[in-house]
């Protein structure tokens, strides 16, 4: 996230920040990452669920 965050930035924060925002659909470990202005967690809630067991 933080590579692609700071391309074409010169590390200006404002700008890392805004790149940040506009990054979705990044595949990472815990899921995929949709950023927003609004929201800077970029995981739904089903991001949370690690193991699940079903009529077990």
């Amino acid at each position: 996230i933080l590579t692609q965050a700071l391309k074409g930035t010169d590390g200006n924060r404002d700008k890392i920040r805004d790149n940040i925002e506009k990054l979705s659909g990044y595949v990472g470990v815990s899921g995929t990452f949709n950023f927003s202005p609004k929201d800077h967690n970029g995981l739904g809630e089903d991001a949370f669920v690690m193991v699940r067991i079903q009529k077990g």
